[in-house]
């Protein structure tokens, strides 16, 4: 499924010449970080069926002792900027600790059969972030042209 988002060039640019490049940039990891909250919403809840698991505490690969819903307590979302101040970028995933979540559960063993839960979150959730980032350039875009104006 291809998604086209159109105009962002246009918003980006206007946000551009209306702001500084301090709120440039915070307007940008905002516009992306407020849909990717969706994203996490629906992924956590999608863990919370698989974790706890059956186990009330187990050992990570470290040795360490964690209590059950280690998995979900792990579970992060980072909101970056490239290196030219540019764009923004959202990663959602668990520490490393956790890793297991992601390879045992998401995509299966021999043994273990696969129980998807951050794919469905993302994939159900697409279009909805293509717009709320749309969305996010634009009230930001307003909020500085209101500011500027008074």
């Amino acid at each position: 499924m291809e998604i086209r988002v159109e105009g962002t060039k246009e918003l980006t640019e206007k946000l551009r010449l209306l702001s500084t490049p301090k709120e440039y940039i915070g307007a940008l990891r905002e516009s992306v970080r407020m849909p990717m909250k969706q994203v996490f919403k629906k992924a956590k809840a999608n863990l919370s069926r698989i974790s706890p698991g059956k186990r009330e505490i187990h050992r990570t690969y470290k040795g360490r002792l964690v209590s059950s819903g280690f998995a979900l307590r792990s579970l992060r979302m980072i909101v970056a900027t490239g290196k030219e101040k540019e764009s923004a970028s959202a990663v959602l995933g668990v520490r490393k600790e956790a890793f297991y979540v992601l390879q045992f559960f998401e995509l299966g063993t021999a043994h273990i059969s696969a129980q998807p839960w951050l794919q469905p979150a993302f994939y159900s959730s697409r279009q909805e972030m293509v717009n709320g980032t749309g969305d996010g350039i634009k009230a930001y875009i307003e909020k500085i042209a209101r500011k500027r104006s008074t």
